[in-house]
């Protein structure tokens, strides 16, 4: 696995949990490298290559390392097998003195000892934050994958390119702070993936960031909301360490509550949230602890719960919020005058239409799989303003599921798709 961290600002509990790529201090054993093995590139192999490649470049140009790796001469040549053949390909980042705020990506192959371009490409920055040759989606070909840095308060620039047909392809971009990327099914889960989980740290101010997570999938990249629950302890971690240190931030106890939901610790986000509460108020801050708190309220544990046949609307108002829709329910049920749904929504433009006026009880399965919201509650009601029954369509190891609480009190899951 590797992770990666460039910013020396962070506190050494952020180093602990993503600049190794793992959750834990590594030990003296992993500290300590093994004898080189048979076949592996000597130092004088890499000079070697490093003088090869330099002569089929620009006269003066300058070969770039990755910041966090401190301008290693060892770091500024990668070399893997980019498409399979059996044979590695070499990847280089250079500058030239009369460019020197202009990089250039060259990608080369070799035949029969010979090299030679293969890929080139302008970098988006000024200096390189991150390089790598990495199989980011688990297909078995390599990701060319570079953070390219623009500046102080902007960050970095991440770009992935990849082999599709035979050739090198841009595949997307993003902005970051921070970045780490790890093998997706860290501590042997894997929630039905396969490659890599990547963590883009945004920093909102001073030391304090928030953590998007992001998949390569068909080559583009897409949130992975699934991945939270692997990931986030070491973002819990994180925010820990610095509240310890400064407990009067009311920042910093909000980003703990939300890495601890994240992290699926919903108790412990709960007791965050009022910790901050009881800080100085904040109309930004509370406005933000107000709707984390709805969210909190809003997992899927949360919901399992408190699930009650009998419970009165108010009580259910007072549980999950006055954010429901009226729907029409699909098929006749002795004794249902009535049906709320609940959207848990994550994506804020999130609008679901079911087709009809009034809406009628269909299921977002493609909005609930993608990541959009968290869950669809339904509760049918009686009568007498009692609650008939519920049903909950959740994702669980990246299939939809969908529970039911029967009006006699029993209970059914079954995977939808």
């Amino acid at each position: 696995m590797k992770g990666y961290v460039v910013k020396a600002i962070l506190s050494s509990i952020l180093l602990v949990g993503i600049s190794a790529g793992c959750g834990v201090i590594p030990s003296p054993e992993e500290t300590i490298q093994p004898p080189a093995t048979p076949g592996a590139p000597t130092q004088e192999d890499r000079d070697e290559l490093r003088d090869t490649l330099l002569e089929l470049l620009p006269e003066g140009a300058e070969l770039v390392a990755p910041a966090a790796d401190g301008e290693s001469e060892r770091a500024s040549i990668l070399l893997d097998d980019l498409n399979g053949d059996g044979v590695e390909e070499a990847l280089l980042v250079y500058r030239t003195a009369d460019q020197a705020s202009s990089l250039q990506a060259v990608l080369f192959s070799q035949y029969e000892g010979e090299w030679s371009v293969l890929w080139e490409e302008t970098g988006q920055g000024y200096d390189l934050d991150y390089m790598d040759m990495v199989d980011l989606d688990g297909d078995g070909y390599l990701e060319l994958v570079f953070g390219w840095t623009i500046g102080a308060s902007a960050g970095s620039g991440l770009d992935i390119y990849g082999w599709v047909d035979g050739q090198i392809e841009w595949l997307d971009q993003t902005a970051y702070n921070l970045l780490d990327i790890q093998d997706i099914g860290q501590n042997g889960q894997t929630n039905g993936e396969t490659g890599k989980v990547i963590a883009l740290w945004i920093k909102d101010t001073g030391n304090v960031f928030d953590v998007e997570l992001l998949r390569l999938r068909e080559k583009q990249l897409v949130r992975a909301p699934d991945m939270e629950t692997l990931y986030f302890p070491n973002v819990v971690s994180y925010y820990e360490e610095l509240v310890e240190e400064m407990p009067e931030s009311k920042i910093l106890w909000y980003y703990l509550a939300d890495a601890q939901l994240k992290a699926g610790d919903k108790d412990k986000a709960l007791e965050s949230i009022d910790a901050a509460k009881k800080l100085d108020s904040d109309n930004y801050l509370d406005e933000r602890l107000l709707r984390l708190e709805h969210q909190v309220r809003e997992t899927v544990d949360y919901v399992l719960e408190h699930t009650r046949i009998g419970r009165t609307q108010e009580e259910i108002l007072e549980l999950f919020g006055e954010q429901y829709e009226e729907v029409i329910p699909g098929l006749e049920s002795p004794g249902v005058v009535g049906m709320w749904r609940y959207d848990a929504v994550i994506e804020e433009s999130y609008e679901y239409d079911t087709g009809f006026t009034p809406a009628t009880d269909s299921v977002d399965i493609e909005g609930i799989r993608e990541g959009k919201l968290r869950y669809q509650l339904f509760v049918s009601w009686r009568e007498d303003g009692a609650a008939h029954s519920y049903t909950l369509y959740y994702l669980e190891n990246n299939r939809v599921h969908e529970y039911r609480l029967w009006n006699d009190g029993g209970e059914s899951v079954n995977e939808i798709g």
